[in-house]
């Protein structure tokens, strides 16, 4: 009998990956892969600029093709507040009091998966709302 192969699908849809306060300890977790990754504050411990090196360059070992880093409290009073964006290289967009859109192309195939709009809209609306990125 013929071993059978498993079923290989194109990807629907985006994934979207959040973090948050994270506190200079990046490197112990287990991130999983998706298309975008949101670091949603407190990367540092207590605003320490050996933390944001560390971050960006634990960024730049990451898959995601976009990379948002969104400033937490722990970073809005560091030293190096004013360099963020530069010592965050690895990142697509850091975000302090602005917003970003990212636009995302999703493949539709043949599969009987429910991809109406109106199903797609319900699942950006909620990425959208969970993550805040369309928040002022």
């Amino acid at each position: 009998m013929e071993e059978q192969q498993p079923i290989t699908r194109d990807k629907l849809g985006v994934r979207v990956v959040c973090v948050s306060d994270t506190h200079g300890r990046h490197a112990d977790i287990k991130v999983p892969d998706g298309d975008i990754l949101i670091h949603a504050g407190d990367f540092t411990h207590f605003g320490k600029k050996k933390d944001v090196i560390a971050v960006n360059e634990w960024l730049g070992t990451l898959p995601h093709k976009h990379k948002i880093v969104v400033n937490g409290n722990h970073e809005k009073n560091a030293e190096w507040k004013k360099d963020t964006a530069k010592l965050l290289s690895n990142c697509s967009f850091f975000l302090k009091d602005s917003m970003v859109t990212v636009k995302v192309d999703i493949l539709q195939t043949e599969a009987k998966d429910d991809l109406s709009s109106i199903n797609l809209l319900k699942v950006c609306n909620t990425i959208v709302m969970n993550t805040g990125i369309n928040k002022k």
